[in-house]
């Protein structure tokens, strides 16, 4: 453990605050930068939600994003399907519900955090790994190594593989944790949480593997994961163009910048005349998106990209077949799903070029997983890659043409 694992402490120093925000209480005692956590608070948050035939991820998904409520997740791989109907209810009210509908699931709190688990007897086995006082990142990597060598269950638990490229510096992953010997396997998962209310961990099964992976809701921009897309969008430019696409503005970036943004074409061909000077990327893009409404900008995972304000592209889908393969491979599955179940995408077109230096960005790994938005599934495409950037742009035929290239930092 001693070679993996980089030992140290971190002292966080504590706020006198009193604050009530999504169940989270600050103490006036407390000892972490963070809130303490009241369960009690969130299972009586009041929800309103309609959902038909859905998955119970594809509830937590929405909880996660509209209610911003931090719940854990261990996918049951059954697959099966609810439907709610509730206006300003309890959460714990809904939560029942799905449990009657979906019975391979349970709900249950574990130090003030909450979790939606499969019912499975392996997740109550007890594990004596300890742990003390590590940066999350490197406290989950090695608590799942030796779970996996401890118990034959886990055999098929894999990390996410963005853990293994993750900026380790944002909260997410340095917040220091400790796992604390003898206890039951699903009370150590809460434990690598540790003290940020924000943190939850998901278990999800693709193709036949167990996929551990960890995230924090948003709460505010100023809390958002310290990213190379947030020093992207600090970045001070000097831009002069005048009657120009917004795609000319996203190869300037590219080339003059250096900037890996990604681009879905509009096809409304609006100009745009910019003339800043040392001014963030940010402010950039907000003065583009004030001249040419049909974009929006947004960060999602570390990747930038400036994209068609469609709401198709917010339409959900399954992927399946298409983890931890080739980028290229990944990307015809991916667009052949895509066109066989929305009519919307049957224009869209992905053509490799399997020429010189864009062979090794075709040959990368990646990893689309599980039911997503289709704007975060093909950012999941390049999301192995900071330098990799992919462009949807529209002919004057009507069709649509998918490409990747990468971006020179040099």
């Amino acid at each position: 453990m001693k070679n993996l694992l980089s030992i140290g402490v971190t002292r966080h120093i504590g706020l006198t605050l009193a604050l009530n925000l999504v169940g989270m209480v600050w103490t006036s005692f407390a000892v972490s930068k963070y809130p303490t956590i009241c369960a009690e608070c969130l299972l009586e948050k009041k929800i309103t939600i309609t959902i038909t035939d859905a998955t119970v991820y594809d509830l937590v998904g929405l909880l996660r994003r509209e209610y911003k409520i931090p719940i854990s997740f261990i996918d049951s791989g059954e697959r099966e399907k609810i439907t709610l109907d509730y206006k300003d209810a309890s959460l714990k009210n809904v939560l029942e519900n799905v449990m009657s509908q979906a019975p391979s699931y349970r709900f249950k709190t574990i130090d003030e955090r909450l979790l939606i688990y499969n019912n499975l007897p392996k997740y109550s086995l007890i594990s004596d790994i300890t742990i003390k006082n590590e940066k999350r990142f490197f406290a989950t990597l090695y608590y799942l190594q030796e779970l996996k060598k401890q118990f034959s269950e886990f055999s098929n638990l894999i990390t996410f593989p963005p853990l293994i490229m993750a900026d380790i510096d944002a909260p997410v992953y340095s917040d220091v944790v400790s796992v604390k010997g003898k206890n039951i396997i699903l009370e150590h998962f809460v434990q690598l949480l540790g003290l940020n209310p924000r943190v939850y961990f998901t278990i999800t099964t693709v193709n036949q593997r167990l996929v551990f992976d960890l995230a924090d809701v948003d709460l505010s921009d100023y809390e958002k994961n310290i990213s190379v897309s947030k020093f992207l969008l600090e970045k001070k430019t000097t831009i002069t163009i005048t009657d120009a696409t917004v795609y000319d503005l996203v190869e300037l970036l590219r080339r003059e910048y250096k900037i890996p943004i990604s681009f879905i074409d509009s096809g409304e061909r609006e100009k745009i005349t910019l003339d800043l000077k040392d001014v963030s990327l940010k402010t950039v893009l907000e003065n583009v998106i004030s001249k040419a409404p049909s974009y929006r900008f947004k960060t999602n995972n570390g990747k930038l990209i400036l994209y068609n304000n469609q709401t198709r592209y917010n339409r959900i889908i399954n992927v399946s077949d298409a983890f931890g393969i080739e980028r290229v491979r990944a990307t015809q599955h991916y667009i052949s799903q895509l066109r066989q179940k929305y009519a919307e995408f049957e224009n869209l077109k992905f053509i490799p070029n399997l020429i010189g230096t864009n062979l090794s960005i075709y040959s990368q790994i990646v990893y689309l997983r599980g039911r997503r938005t289709i704007l975060e599934h093909l950012l999941q495409l390049v999301e192995s890659n900071p330098r990799v950037v992919f462009s949807i742009l529209k002919t004057i035929t009507g069709q649509e043409e998918l490409s990747f290239e990468e971006v020179s930092d040099e």
